[in-house]
């Protein structure tokens, strides 16, 4: 007799007679299919989060809701900020640079700002050098909204600028972002928009043009704001439009740079009023500033709610650097020593934190203790982005590379350490001629070390500006042998242990001289002569790229 000849296969149940020889052949369904009609697709991506980025200018570390103390929490106001950190994940250990400019650098860059810019320098060029031979950053460096506008995302910048004007190559709106309102130097008068410069000369921007219609009357200032719009609420306004304006399903990055709460200290009156309990002027104009910037917050979070954009959003807040607690200056950092325009933790170690639906919820609620710069946003945004955070435009061009490093497998929870484990501390002169630049500090946890003369040296009551000297001039010379601190245990730098860990010292010295040995500090030029005459001949007082034809 025949045989019966069973072959049996992965197969459906599908009968074939071949010759007379019943075969039953038994395959995956999905196989068979996929050999008739082709692969099945992938399941669908998930959407680019949306990423809004608000940086606070100056912003004191007891000046914060969560890090009030008993005695400042009546003035401290910020409840949106406060519920934001409650909700996401509060950065305790972020770092920056102790003054403005290079910390945005750094941010927009992907690069410490030893690698990018550690002046804040403006009227000055090197014609000779005509990528970085300005303030600010390099043209021939990527910046993070270039990164992100090639994979589809709308960007957008409203605020503070600061990292460069000196010819319209350097403005916001040629170097990645799709529009640009704001001012471009370091501050401006929050009701004039001069900036200082020049016999006050007007800066406020419009993507290729000055705002000249948005000006104020020249009779608005801080005693008299009676038809008059504070710029921050002009800011703000034009944000809200924006918001209001986009398609959610395209992805937005949003970089504001707030001028809160950064000098002039000036201030609505309806903020202004809401603290009459508080005597000290400066202290009462910051608190009623910090309550301003609380609330544009507020209002930006009812806007991406309000479009159905929140549950995709990632909110990034970050100040730039500590707040200035000298006389004046109105901010507290209590109870960490010195302020804004020193490397003491008070100027450096920053108020940040995540959050919005993007993030995670395991990570709500939560508080990471571990180290991050501000340099690593770019490799951070990147990746959610899925680009590569390479910059092969400053490779091709000779300069320094991204320093970034992503922070995400820490802020999603999916590893439980940082990949920053030296935080290096650069050192410029803020505003003066010799424009040098070095490595004055480094952080390898839990130890920091400082050399040289460090300026700022004093630590804060829980009122500002209740403070305690520890020298005339404020300045503690660490000398060549240097500081060191367990900043872990002893974060308000009391304890100087560098004659008791002679070794540990001497180590961290060693890297200082390795990572100075990278500093890229560039001949940025001079004056430019006769722009004051060009802006008022030209320009009708106001303020231009500084390179103009």
């Amino acid at each position: 007799s025949k045989p019966n000849i069973t072959m049996t296969m992965r197969i459906p149940s599908l009968m074939l007679r071949i010759c007379g020889m019943k075969v039953v052949v038994v395959v995956l369904l999905s196989l068979l299919l996929s050999s008739v009609f082709g692969a099945s697709p992938p399941p669908p991506s998930p959407p680019l989060p949306h990423i809004f980025v608000m940086v606070a200018d100056d912003y004191g570390w007891a000046n914060i809701g969560y890090h009030s103390n008993e005695m400042n929490s009546k003035e401290v106001q910020t409840p949106t900020i406060d519920s934001l950190c409650k909700q996401g994940v509060e950065l305790d250990r972020h770092y920056a640079y102790q003054f403005c400019s290079p910390s945005r650098c750094a941010f927009l860059s992907g690069r410490n700002p030893i690698h990018v810019n550690a002046l804040n320098v403006e009227f000055v060029a090197n014609l000779n050098d005509t990528q970085s031979g300005y303030s600010g950053i390099s043209l021939n460096m990527t910046l993070i909204p270039e990164k992100l506008r090639k994979v589809g995302y709308a960007t957008h910048f409203t605020g503070k600028w600061d990292v460069g004007f000196a010819t319209t190559a350097h403005l916001p709106i040629n170097r990645g972002f799709d529009t640009a309102f704001g001012y471009h130097t370091h501050q401006n008068d929050y009701w004039s928009f001069d900036n200082n410069v020049c016999n006050q000369t007007a800066d406020l921007w419009h993507d290729y043009a000055p705002a000249y219609s948005l000006l104020n009357p020249t009779t608005c200032s801080q005693q008299n704001q009676t038809g008059c719009v504070y710029e921050d609420d002009l800011f703000t306004s034009h944000v809200l439009k924006e918001l209001d304006a986009h398609d959610p399903a395209t992805p937005l990055f949003y970089y504001w740079a707030h001028h809160n709460v950064h000098e002039p200290l000036e201030a609505p009156l309806a903020y202004y009023n809401k603290f009459p309990f508080i005597n000290d002027t400066n202290r009462r104009l910051y608190a009623a500033m910090t309550n301003h910037l609380d609330t544009d917050l507020s209002m930006v979070v009812d806007m991406l709610k309000q479009k159905g954009m929140w549950n995709n959003t990632l909110i990034i807040f970050l100040a730039d650097n500590g707040g200035p607690t000298y006389l004046g200056g109105g901010a507290n950092n209590y109870p960490l020593k010195g302020s804004k325009l020193s490397n003491w933790e008070g100027g450096i170690r920053v108020n940040a934190f995540i959050s919005g639906g993007y993030v995670p919820e395991n990570m709500r609620g939560t508080k990471l203790e571990q180290f991050v710069g501000m340099e690593d946003w770019y490799a951070t945004l990147s990746h959610l982005a899925g680009v590569n955070p390479f910059d092969d435009v400053a490779q091709k061009a000779g300069l320094p590379p991204v320093d970034s490093l992503d922070l995400w497998p820490l802020l999603s929870g999916a590893n439980q350490t940082s990949p920053r484990t030296e935080v290096h501390i650069g050192n410029g002169c803020c505003c003066c001629v010799e424009r040098t630049v070095y490595v004055q500090g480094i952080i390898i946890p839990p130890y920091k070390l400082l050399i040289h003369a460090v300026n700022q040296s004093f630590w804060q009551g829980p009122l500002y500006p209740n403070s305690t000297v520890i020298a005339p001039s404020g300045t503690t010379d660490c000398g060549d042998e240097g500081c060191l601190f367990n900043i872990i245990d002893d974060p308000s730098e009391y304890t100087d242990l560098a004659k008791r860990h002679p070794d540990i010292a001497k180590h961290l010295r060693k890297r200082i001289a390795e990572v100075d040995k990278t500093v890229f500090n560039p001949n940025r030029g001079d004056a430019i002569a006769q722009m004051c005459a060009t802006f008022d001949d030209k320009y009708h007082g106001y303020d231009f790229p500084r390179i103009v034809s």
